[in-house]
């Protein structure tokens, strides 16, 4: 027993062996044409040698005269010289399949006209029923479309009818012969579409596992290695070669999946393998046999008609991973630079203000004795503290407005939402801010509909809207002008509007003043001073209030600001106000 099966193995290698010599060494051939080369190769061999063994089948008394043996020798020399010449010719190669395809169907109209001239004997209908559906398989093989396999077996049919109508009185019935024929053809026909079709779509299959820009493997049931793609090697960084036959944990690649830290049945590869689970974007990491630490997505799935099989799917994340670490630092940087930026506006706070509300508070003593001092009219005292007092405000106005702004970006402003009297407020700041109007000449008159205007809103978040917009307006209007500031209800929202009629501005950079440190006049020569923030603190505050700031303008004709904030009639309909109006 165990001599048959090393003579079948060596027989086995032998033919192995044997074959591999039939693939042509031709870099004009792709993959796919070198096999087809090679198929035919073996298919035109057996051809050539077996056709003159049909000479001494047919040459029994019985079946009349016997068909020259030229004949057989001729059609057997097509195949034996096809193959031959493949060897010494690159066209032969490159037209390999056609002119095989040639040479059978001189095969199938040599045969019909044996045929014909033996009468249709049994022994050729049978022969001819054999090479008509052997020659369709041989056609199939080398075909990338049906069309081939249709084109032969019509041509064929119509052979034999042809060779059937040319004999006097064939010893087969036409109808009979041409029925098998039928049948026979249909057969094929429909087999081979299946498994062309089947085919096609391994092909495709395959040209998709080979175009993958991710590594694609299978997995034996014991984790070896048994098919990879192309793009392995740059995934896995070890060649396709040294891939085939190990196990995914072989220790000799120095492949390091988790760091090591975890036992082989928590790796994605053992789970499936051993569980027959499916596993999706598993991240792992992996060490290459230069040390190089790379980062994997893992995906995998069992086969199911393979029992214990399974195939992966390995992406290479590292760049993403290293993305994503960048973006985690920046994020990082970020955080600690909020925190630095909180920290020193706090100092800020503390180391400025104090001293600069003593500057201003002693500013305002030093004019107040001086005012009392009998100086003579030339003397700058009072002058000088005055400049002191206004420019000591105007910084703390700056300090104030950064402050807010900072706050409010970085969400450490607390806003407590609670009804707030829109009219009441635009009244309070009417009056803080009249001083400052009437050293203008400016008329300021406020309009309410109702005496109260409610809208869920912070309070002091509406303090710090309102005093901007109606210190913008006195600021940006002429002496003698006039501001306007409105209050109302409208649908669902609560409205305040401020109105000026001054300089106002160009319409398309009306935008551009929430920028924070944006003014409508610019350079250090600007005619009205200030850092710029007040309207970027006040569109802030108003979207965080669930508010929206619009506004109108035109240069030369004044500016109209809209802020609606909303209703506690909305919240209510909207179930979402819990306050006690009264």
């Amino acid at each position: 027993m165990s001599a048959i099966l090393k003579f079948n193995f060596t027989m086995m290698s032998f033919f192995l062996s044997a074959y591999s010599y039939l693939r042509p060494d031709d870099d004009s051939l792709s993959a796919d044409g070198k096999s087809r080369v090679q198929l035919y190769r073996l298919i035109s061999f057996l051809e050539a040698i077996t056709i003159p063994g049909l000479s001494l089948l047919y040459r029994h008394s019985y079946l009349g005269p016997a068909i020259p043996a030229w004949a057989y020798l001729g059609v057997s020399g097509l195949f034996g010289g096809l193959f031959a010449a493949s060897y010494v010719s690159r066209e032969v190669r490159q037209h390999y399949v056609p002119l095989m395809w040639g040479i059978q169907y001189i095969e199938m109209f040599w045969l019909t006209a044996a045929a014909v001239v033996k009468g249709f004997t049994i022994e050729y209908v049978l022969a001819i029923l054999i090479v008509y559906a052997t020659i369709g398989v041989i056609i199939e093989l080398g075909a990338r479309s049906f069309q081939p396999i249709v084109w032969f077996l019509v041509s064929g049919f119509l052979m034999v009818t042809g060779g059937l109508l040319s004999t006097p009185a064939p010893q087969v019935s036409p109808s009979i012969l041409l029925g098998m024929m039928t049948v026979l053809g249909l057969t094929i026909g429909f087999s081979l579409r299946g498994r062309l079709t089947i085919r096609e779509q391994r092909d495709l299959l395959n040209r998709l596992i080979e175009t993958s820009p991710n590594a694609i493997i299978r997995l034996g049931q014991d984790g070896t290695f048994i098919q990879v793609n192309g793009q392995s090697e740059k995934v896995l960084g070890v060649e396709e070669a040294e891939l085939l036959g190990r196990t995914y944990n072989d220790l000799e690649w120095n492949i390091d999946m988790f760091g090591g830290d975890s036992a082989d049945a928590t790796l994605p590869f053992a789970e499936v393998l051993e569980t027959g689970t499916s596993i999706q974007g598993a991240e792992c990491s992996i060490r290459w046999p230069d040390g190089t630490r790379r980062f994997l997505s893992i995906s995998g799935a069992p086969l199911r008609r393979e029992n214990g099989k399974a195939v992966f799917h390995l992406q290479d994340i590292t760049n993403r991973e290293k993305r994503e670490r960048l973006l985690r630092d920046a994020k990082e940087e970020a955080e600690a630079a909020s925190r630095m930026k909180s920290s020193f506006l706090a100092n800020m706070s503390h180391e400025i203000r104090t001293p600069l509300t003593s500057i201003i508070g002693f500013a305002e003593a030093v004019g107040t004795e001086a005012n009392e001092l009998e100086l003579e009219e030339s003397s700058p005292l009072p002058k000088y503290a005055d400049l002191i007092e206004q420019g000591g405000k105007r910084l703390l106005d700056t300090l104030e407005g950064v402050l807010n702004l900072s706050k409010l970006e970085a969400g450490q402003m607390d806003l407590d939402i609670e009804l707030v009297d829109l009219a009441a407020q635009a009244h309070q700041a009417a009056d803080e801010l009249h001083p400052k109007a009437t050293e203008k000449d400016i008329d300021v008159q406020l309009n309410a509909e109702d005496s109260s205007v409610w809208a869920e809103a912070d309070k002091g978040g509406v303090q710090i809207v309102v005093r901007n917009l109606v210190s913008n307006a006195i600021k940006y209007t002429q002496e003698g002008g006039h501001v306007w500031i409105h209050a109302y209800s409208e649908r669902d929202w609560a409205v305040l509007e401020v109105e000026d009629n001054g300089i106002g501005m160009e319409p398309e950079i009306a935008e551009d003043l929430f920028e924070p440190f944006r003014q409508a006049s610019q350079g250090l020569n600007r005619q009205y001073k200030g850092t710029g923030v007040g309207l970027a603190v006040t569109r802030e505050a108003t979207e965080q209030m669930e508010g929206k700031l619009e506004v109108e303008t035109e240069k030369g004709e004044g500016s109209r600001f809209i802020v609606q904030l909303p209703r506690e009639e909305t919240k209510i309909q909207n179930g979402q106000s819990k306050i006690d109006p009264n």
